[in-house]
């Protein structure tokens, strides 16, 4: 038998399925679930004939997206070695075509995509799954998903604080990407701690995750300001990123690194007065 060739049309949208396990929240229409490491955007469709679509992104590496479709009364052959292609908006998507297992093309089907192409893939409204020569298709119409981007990167940003790797006892602390320096500028200065002329030195620890991220911070010395302390740990926690600390083993853990920041208030601009409101 000749292999046949499954054509996915995809009128701009992608998905995959991952073991996401814990409910995360809801997006419109798409249910987010968040697993170790990744969290999906899932849609159930009330057509029997095309029941589940889903996209993936792990929160390591850059963008990349899995998508995986699932139907009951899958109409394409395993035995036949399909093949498949990925069409969005009637222009080839994919990088090449992929080869799908029997099990896969009987319950479905999984590809891996990535950078630009999610955006592009949840922007999509339709996707049909057709093989030839036979012509047999299903076809899924997704919901909107205007947030589904924003509320999948809270999703994953939730994760990697969650992350804490090995959980084993640091040996290598985590290391500062970049220059502390280079975190703040003047213009982070609190205007009210301005308007006060308040100064003061803080200094502050973060958790560090097994991915680089902050996840919580301690104030170790106050400045004597509130203000200044919530915004230390608050532009820290936002703005730094690490190479995540070590066990013995070289396995990526949860550490700790601390920051001090001496705050010098600028001093206030001259007072300008309308020549009007001047008493001769």
């Amino acid at each position: 038998m000749g292999i046949k060739w499954v054509a996915v049309a995809l009128s701009l949208s992608t998905a995959t399925p991952a073991a996401a396990q814990a409910l995360f929240g809801w997006s419109g229409s798409w249910e987010i679930t968040q697993d170790r490491g990744s969290c999906t955007l899932r849609h159930v469709a009330k057509d029997p004939a095309a029941t589940e679509i889903a996209i993936t992104r792990w929160t390591r590496g850059w963008m990349h997206v899995s998508l995986a479709a699932k139907a009951t009364g899958w109409p394409f052959d395993p035995a036949t070695s399909p093949r498949l292609l990925l069409i969005v908006d009637g222009v080839a998507f994919s990088r090449g075509s992929e080869s799908l297992s029997g099990d896969a093309v009987r319950n479905g089907f999984t590809t891996s995509l990535w950078g630009e192409d999610f955006t592009k893939l949840l922007a999509a409204r339709t996707i049909i799954f057709r093989s030839y020569p036979s012509e047999r298709e299903v076809s899924l119409t997704l919901p909107p998903s205007a947030f589904a981007e924003r509320d999948l990167e809270r999703c994953l940003a939730d994760a990697r604080i969650k992350e804490r790797g090995s959980g084993a006892t640091v040996v290598t602390p985590p290391r500062l990407r970049g220059r502390q320096e280079n975190l703040m500028t003047p213009d982070d200065y609190p205007g009210s701690a301005i308007r006060t002329q308040t100064s003061g030195t803080v200094t502050v620890r973060l958790t560090v995750t097994a991915y680089g991220y902050a996840s919580d911070c301690a104030v170790i010395a106050s400045s004597g300001s509130e203000v200044l302390d919530k915004a230390t740990c608050g532009i820290y926690s936002r703005r730094a990123r690490f190479e995540p600390a070590l066990d013995a083993q070289g396995r990526a853990t949860a550490g700790s690194y601390g920051f001090t920041k001496q705050w010098v208030a600028p001093p206030l601009p001259p007072v300008m007065y309308a020549p009007s409101t001047i008493k001769r």
